[in-house]
Formats: C-alpha cells, sequence, structure tokens
C-alpha cells in the first residue's frame, strides 16, 4: 500500500500504484481550502477513499476537487 509523501509544506501526494491502476493523486494544501487534484482515468475509485483517509489521518480536509481527464501534455 502506498503512503502519503510531503513534497514541500503545502504539497502531498500519493504515489501510483501500477497493479490496481491508481494514478498519482495530489493535494494543494492552502489556508482556507485543500484542492485534491486527481489526473487518473482508472475506473476504479477507491483510490480516492484511501487518499482522503490518509489526509485525514495527518490532519488534512480536502474540500476542492479537480479531475483531470483525457488531457495529454505535448512538449
Amino acid at each position: 500500500m502506498q503512503t502519503l509523501q510531503q513534497l514541500s509544506e503545502r504539497f502531498f501526494y500519493l504515489p501510483p500504484y501500477q497493479p490496481t491502476d491508481r494514478p498519482i493523486l495530489g493535494a494543494v494544501v492552502g489556508d482556507k481550502h485543500t484542492l485534491l487534484i486527481d489526473a487518473g482515468n482508472s475506473s476504479n475509485h477507491d483510490h480516492a477513499r484511501l487518499f482522503k483517509e490518509q489526509l485525514a489521518a495527518n490532519s488534512i480536509k480536502g474540500d476542492l476537487l479537480y479531475l483531470l481527464i483525457g488531457i495529454g501534455i505535448m512538449f
């Protein structure tokens, strides 16, 4: 099972996990709100529950959600 990682004071993420098709999930923690970012296109949304549980265990409440579905980035 993946565990929540802290990249900076205000950014947390849950690493991807290929066997269950779990995408990278991110959280940007603000002073008033927390933005949750889900960039995956998996039909299994158990990853969101796990992510919110791990955030809650770190006293972080995710109250805004942004889904990136089917977006490709070209360089």
